[in-house]
C-alpha cells in the first residue's frame, strides 16, 4: 500500500510540474539503444563436471545475447529537477533457451529544494531481471522484481551544519514458487547530523534502523522432533526465522589530506536481532503450542574504509575495506557477515580510450544457520577497455572471473566470462 502511495506522488509531482516545463524550464532527452553478447564457462555456478552431470548438465557454458534500448529525461524547473528513466533488454541464451528473459527497469526522482536551506529527493524505482545461480544452484529461470521508495529531508540550519533524515521501503519478489521464501520486504529510517568544512572534511553521526520481514517463510513446513517420540511439523520461520532488526549508532568520516588523496569511512555499533518463535502444528499427543528456538542475535561493529587517490589528471586508483553485517538471500538464515577489501585502477589512456580493472576478497560468514558452520572465501577480477568512435556511441570489452572456496565443498565454484557491449545515445 505504501509502496503504490508513493509512486502515485512521484508521479503527479511529474504531471503537475511538466505542464510549466514547456514554457520556463529546460527539457533533456536522452534516448539509447544497445546490444551486447556475453561469454560465461560455469553459468550455473557448478563446483565441477560431475556436480553439473549429477544435475542433467552436459555442458555448463553459454552465451547470452542482449538488445536493449532505454529513455532518460531531467526536467528543470527554477531549483527543481524531475528525472525519469525506463530500460528494456530482451536476452536470449544458445543453449539454455528456457532462460530467455526480458529485462525492465524504471526510475522516477524530484530533487526539490526550497530556499537555499531545505532540500531532499523524493524518488521510485522498480527493476526485474533473471536472478543470480551463485547460492541457488537452480537451473530453472527465476525472474526478481525488485521496487524501492525512498523519501530524504536535508537542512542546512547553519552554514556548516546540516540535520538530515531519509525513510526507504523496499520489496523483493522472486517469480519461482521454490524461490519465493527469499521474498523480502525493508523498511530503513535514518537520521543524522553532519558537519563539513571548506577543506572537505566532514563529520557526522547517525542513527539507523532496518525493519526486514520474509513473509512466505511461514508457508513451508519442515519435519521437527518434538521429544517423547512424537513429530510434528514447523513452518521454516520457526527454525531459520522471518523478521529481523537492524539498529545501527554511527558516525561518517571524510578527510582530504591533499588535493589527490580523499579518505572517508562509515563506523556503526550494529545490534541485529531476530525473533525465532512460531506455532508448531503437531501430530499425536497435545504439545506446547509455542516451539522456541533461541535466535542467533550479533552485536558488533560495522565499518568500511574508502581511500581514492589521483595518480595523475588521467588516473586514479581506489582501495575499499570492509567489515560488516547485512541481510541475505538466503533459505537457511537471516543476515551474513561480509569481511573483505576491494582495489580498482581507473585510466583514461586518451579522450577516446579508457581503461578500468577492479580486484576483490571476500569471506562470508552466515549468522544463525541453525547449527551448521556455513562460510567461504571468495575472489574476483574484472578488466574492462571502453573506446569512444564518437561523441555518441561506445563500445566496450569486458572480463570478468572469480572463485569461491566453501566449507561446504558444493558450493564451490570457479567462472570465467567475456562481454562486449556496443551503445549509441541518440
Amino acid at each position: 500500500m505504501a509502496n503504490s502511495v508513493l509512486k502515485k506522488q512521484v508521479l503527479t509531482c511529474l504531471m503537475l510540474m511538466s505542464s510549466s516545463v514547456l514554457a520556463e524550464g529546460i527539457v533533456d532527452f536522452k534516448p539509447y539503444v544497445y546490444t551486447s553478447v556475453t561469454y560465461d564457462d560455469n553459468l550455473f555456478r557448478y563446483a565441477s563436471e560431475a556436480e553439473a552431470k549429477a544435475n542433467s548438465i552436459t555442458n555448463r557454458s553459454d552465451v547470452v545475447k542482449t538488445l536493449g534500448a532505454g529513455l532518460a529525461v531531467n526536467l528543470r524547473l527554477s531549483r527543481q529537477l524531475l528525472s525519469a528513466s525506463v530500460n528494456l533488454s530482451e536476452n536470449k541464451f544458445d543453449r539454455y533457451s528456457s532462460l530467455d528473459n526480458t529485462g525492465k527497469s524504471m526510475n522516477l526522482a524530484w530533487n526539490w529544494r526550497v530556499g537555499s536551506d531545505l532540500y531532499g529527493v523524493i524518488s521510485a524505482s522498480e527493476s526485474e531481471s533473471i536472478s543470480s545461480f551463485s547460492d541457488t544452484k537452480d537451473t530453472s529461470r527465476n525472474l526478481k522484481k525488485y521496487t524501492k521508495e525512498r523519501v530524504s529531508l536535508n537542512w542546512n540550519f547553519m552554514p556548516s551544519w546540516t540535520i538530515y533524515g531519509t525513510a526507504d521501503l523496499s520489496d523483493l519478489q522472486n517469480e519461482r514458487v521454490s524461490q519465493q521464501s527469499l521474498d523480502r520486504e525493508d523498511k530503513g529510517y535514518e537520521i543524522g547530523l553532519n558537519y563539513s568544512n571548506p577543506l572537505g572534511t566532514q563529520l557526522g553521526v547517525f542513527i539507523r534502523e532496518i525493519d526486514s520481514q520474509y513473509p512466505n517463510r511461514n508457508n513451508v513446513l519442515i519435519p521437527i522432533a518434538l521429544g517423547g517420540g512424537f513429530f510434528g511439523t514447523l513452518p521454516l520461520s520457526a527454525v531459520y526465522g522471518s523478521e529481523a532488526t537492524n539498529m545501527q549508532y554511527g558516525v561518517n568520516l571524510a578527510w582530504l589530506p591533499t588535493h589527490k588523496l580523499r579518505v572517508s569511512s562509515r563506523i556503526s555499533l550494529v545490534d541485529f536481532e531476530t525473533n525465532v518463535r512460531t506455532r508448531a502444528i503437531a501430530t499425536g499427543l497435545p504439545i506446547n503450542p509455542f516451539y522456541t528456538v533461541k535466535s542467533r542475535d550479533f552485536t558488533g561493529v560495522n565499518q568500511r574504509w574508502d581511500l581514492s587517490y589521483t595518480l595523475t589528471s588521467k588516473t586514479n586508483v581506489g582501495l575499499t575495506a570492509y567489515d560488516e553485517i547485512a541481510q541475505v538471500d538466503s533459505l537457511q538464515t537471516l543476515s551474513v557477515k561480509n569481511r573483505g577489501i576491494a582495489a580498482n585502477l581507473n585510466w583514461s589512456i586518451t579522450s577516446k580510450v579508457g581503461f578500468r580493472s577492479g580486484l576483490t576478497f571476500g569471506k562470508r560468514d552466515y549468522q544463525g544457520d541453525a547449527g551448521v558452520d556455513n562460510n567461504d572465501k571468495s575472489m574476483g577480477l574484472n578488466l574492462g577497455l571502453t573506446y569512444l568512435p564518437t561523441s555518441k556511441s561506445l563500445i566496450q570489452l569486458e572480463y570478468q572471473g572469480g572463485k569461491r572456496d566453501a566449507n561446504i565443498s558444493v558450493n564451490d565454484y570457479q567462472f570465467n566470462s567475456i562481454n562486449f557491449l556496443a551503445q549509441y545515445n541518440f
